[in-house]
């Protein structure tokens, strides 16, 4: 059980024993409505949960109404330094709000925008990572620093009678966002955003992360999840369910596949490729393997739930290692799909 106090984002819930939640960001200024709208469409069909939106400037608040109507998922504003966009943005009715009280230089407007948030029940989350100051530092002053921070934070919206807290200490350097995001779960009951900040292009950054959150995921330590990598956003929302999934904290269909070699007689890869798009909105724990050839097929993959494996123009069906069909390629993939989509249902 994680013991972080329950918040709610529109209708995503995270502390608790609530599911861990993948988010992700748009990388397009909001204005930029059809850019906007496809990114929406890409990370909604691949299973993103929360929508992070930088707000830069007061037309970027405008598209408001535009994002929500066009949106599924919960909206959070990220905003920084102008407390008229962090209070627009509030009004206009985003769901949460990513902003750094001390970024606001007036106390007064940080105090606005705080009960401002009460009153349209929006959470803030706060967050302190490796940018937010502007010298090198050794890890042990890094951590001090980013401890400091985040205290000084929380303690203004505790004094504002504010607790509807979402709390996020990352860096790209993963021994010190460990010890963060440990003292941050040692310290407060709020719920923790998790990251290995600027992680890096696609698979430095998968690599990178997975490192860096193994030990936080081992301890059930998270409750909002972001793989940030430098490319097409989709692929920040699969290596956080693939991540996630490793860990048994999201539930949807595993995928175990050969890397093929001169004995394969049918292409695995685009199958494969297929396999992952069918089955993403499947939401339940299977194990599928798909397989090149009759050494690696039920035998070695016997552990899996279900799978295929090809000769040739002909393929076999098997459940835990046990042939089950046989017949062409084509067909015993339609009956694979047919029987995880029946099984997704049990």
């Amino acid at each position: 059980m994680n013991n972080k106090k329950v918040i709610h984002i529109g209708d995503i819930s995270i502390g608790g024993d609530h599911p861990i939640a993948i988010q992700s960001m748009l990388s397009c200024h909001p204005a930029e409505k059809s850019i906007a709208l496809n990114q929406i469409k890409e990370l909604e069909e691949v299973g993103c949960q929360i929508l992070r939106v930088a707000f830069p400037d007061m037309e970027a608040v405008e598209a408001i109404p535009f994002l929500l109507s066009n949106c599924k998922m919960p909206l959070v504003a990220d905003v920084h330094f102008h407390p008229s966009i962090a209070m627009e943005c509030i009004k206009k009715g985003v769901h949460k709000l990513r902003l750094n009280p001390s970024n606001i230089k007036r106390k007064e407007d940080q105090q606005k925008i705080v009960h401002l948030a009460k009153e349209y029940s929006v959470p803030i989350r706060i967050g302190v990572n490796g940018g937010s100051f502007h010298r090198v530092l050794t890890e042990e002053e890094a951590l001090s620093e980013i401890q400091h921070l985040l205290q000084k934070e929380i303690q203004f919206l505790l004094e504002e009678d504010f607790d509807s807290i979402v709390l996020s200490g990352k860096t790209s350097e993963i021994r010190l966002n460990y010890a963060v995001n440990q003292w941050v779960y040692d310290t407060f009951p709020f719920p923790i955003h998790i990251g290995v900040t600027e992680a890096g292009p696609l698979i430095p950054g998968i690599i990178q992360t997975a490192i860096g959150l193994q030990p936080l995921l081992e301890k059930k330590i998270g409750n909002t999840i972001r793989v940030s990598l430098t490319g097409e956003l989709r692929n920040e929302v699969l290596a956080a369910k693939y991540l996630l999934q490793t860990f048994d904290l999201h539930k949807s269909v595993r995928i175990t596949s050969c890397p093929t070699c001169g004995r394969c007689k049918w292409d695995v890869k685009s199958y494969v490729e297929r396999l992952e798009r069918d089955t993403l909105p499947i939401q339940k724990s299977i194990h599928v393997a798909m397989m090149g050839c009759e050494v690696n097929g039920p035998g070695e993959a016997a552990n899996a739930d279900i799978g295929m494996a090809g000769s040739g123009k002909k393929a076999v069906l098997f459940r835990k290692g046990i042939i089950q069909s046989t017949g062409t390629t084509e067909e015993i993939y339609q009956l694979l799909l047919q029987m995880i989509f029946h099984s997704s249902a049990d």
